[in-house]
């Protein structure tokens, strides 16, 4: 049986999380980076921003991370961000999402991969709070899991 934290389904009228005012003015959201349409905002980390969009060559959802335009002039971190791409495209895992296509768009890097439909363990640990044992142990195993697929190919996180 798989659990909760297994689960994965497209979902590409799925609205995105809105995290700031900022984002409801992003002026990449409803534009076109190659053949993939952006449909809104879903998050962001220290590198990039993560977009849900529309593949239209292949009809699916997917992730699209473009590297932030304030970095886009350093060439060690474009470089280690298609490096991260290509490992991550090495694995092929239910644990590790798939990587579909890398490109570019106006200078900016950018990665298409598989886009997974749920919740993040922050969100769950936030509106439930701390995990049972056994959910914990889960999240454990399954990261494990996904580590050990990697080091298999070479890959050390």
């Amino acid at each position: 049986m798989a659990s909760a934290f297994t689960q994965t389904a497209y979902d590409v009228d799925r609205p995105a999380v809105v995290l700031s005012e900022s984002v409801l003015s992003d002026p990449l959201i409803g534009q076109r980076v190659d053949h993939f349409e952006v449909r809104g905002r879903l998050g962001h980390g220290g590198m990039g921003i993560v977009y849900l969009a529309h593949d239209t060559a292949l009809e699916r959802p997917v992730a699209l991370k473009i590297l932030r335009r304030d970095l886009i002039g350093d060439r060690d971190l474009v470089d280690r961000m298609i490096q991260e791409a290509r490992a991550q495209a090495r694995i092929q895992h239910p644990n590790v999402a798939t990587i579909y296509y890398v490109g570019n768009y106006e200078g900016a890097p950018y990665i298409a991969m598989e886009y997974i439909h749920g919740k993040t363990l922050e969100d769950i640990v936030t509106n439930q709070g701390p995990l049972t044992w056994e959910n914990a142990l889960e999240v454990v195993i399954q990261t494990t899991k996904a580590l050990m697929a990697a080091h298999s190919k070479g890959i050390v996180h």
